[in-house]
């Protein structure tokens, strides 16, 4: 266990390496005139710890007026650090390898896929030179962007999964392949807290606010599903139903935080020493 003593430093984020032997937390210090973030790394296990204090076994990143509000591990124990003006990525040792700068808002960020984060761009930040508002990115563990995708709305949701991205804005949602090629259309006429794909792209939980539902997603077709009627009637409506859940998944949500993505910022001496590709089905 750790309690933080000083008044006005508080920890956002926390990840546990694949390894479970570290784990990293992110901490915004309010001490001071302007914000300070810190990525701390932390061995887990005692006998790892011994010889250091706190089992801290390196401060990671410090940025000045900044804040960090996500971090997670990604394949190859690459933790990336989204913070309000860039991405950043560390090596298991807590050394900063790659910084991707940051002109856009970033309206959402998943980190459900260890090969890659995904990002919803929002509006331009004030005095840069922006990208289009809406686009979905993928950014790989060396900090390269693998793909992308226009949506030319604003994003409300993103969730993104071993088999592929679901994007929402409003009550419309479209299924992405991680090559940001579309697949699927859904229009709700209820609200959805979750759209979540399984062993495939097109099949997908749906939960709403009273029940849960698995159904089959046809491709390039909008389906509806209507909230307070008898979901067995609607198979066909929906491109086939194959089961029902009463019981709602946890609300999965993602991070409201700022920042464009430009070429990675990537020190030589630091290259990670190889690139994680990006998922080849679609």
């Amino acid at each position: 266990g750790r309690v933080e003593e000083t008044n006005g430093i508080y920890p956002l984020s926390c990840d546990i390496a694949d390894d479970n032997k570290s784990f990293a937390v992110s901490y915004v210090d309010t001490t001071d005139i302007t914000p300070i973030s810190k990525v701390l790394f932390f061995y887990i296990n005692p006998e790892d710890s011994e010889e250091h204090t706190d089992s801290i076994f390196s401060a990671g990143v410090e940025k000045k007026d900044e804040v960090i509000p996500k971090i997670g591990y990604m394949s190859g124990s690459i933790l990336v650090a989204v913070s309000d003006k860039a991405i950043y990525g560390m090596s298991s040792e807590g050394e900063e390898i790659w910084s991707v700068d940051l002109n856009n808002q970033i309206d959402h960020v998943s980190f459900s896929n260890k090969d890659h984060i995904v990002i919803g761009l929002g509006d331009e930040v004030t005095n840069k030179d922006g990208r289009e508002k809406g686009l979905i990115c993928w950014i790989n563990n060396s900090g390269k962007e693998i793909a992308n995708y226009e949506t030319g709305e604003k994003i409300t949701y993103l969730h993104s999964g071993d088999a592929g991205v679901v994007v929402g804005n409003n009550k419309k949602y479209i299924g992405l392949s991680h090559r940001g090629k579309i697949d699927w259309e859904y229009r709700a006429t209820s609200d959805i807290y979750d759209i979540l794909p399984m062993e495939t792209l097109r099949k997908v939980m749906v939960v709403a606010s009273k029940e849960g539902s698995i159904i089959e997603m046809k491709a390039y077709k909008q389906n509806i599903i209507e909230s307070g009627t008898d979901l067995e009637e609607e198979e066909e409506a929906v491109g086939g139903l194959v089961s029902k859940d009463k019981t709602p998944s946890e609300d999965v949500p993602t991070e409201d935080i700022s920042g464009g993505i430009p070429e990675a910022q990537i020190p030589e001496a630091q290259t990670p020493e190889a690139e994680i590709p990006s998922e080849e089905g679609e």
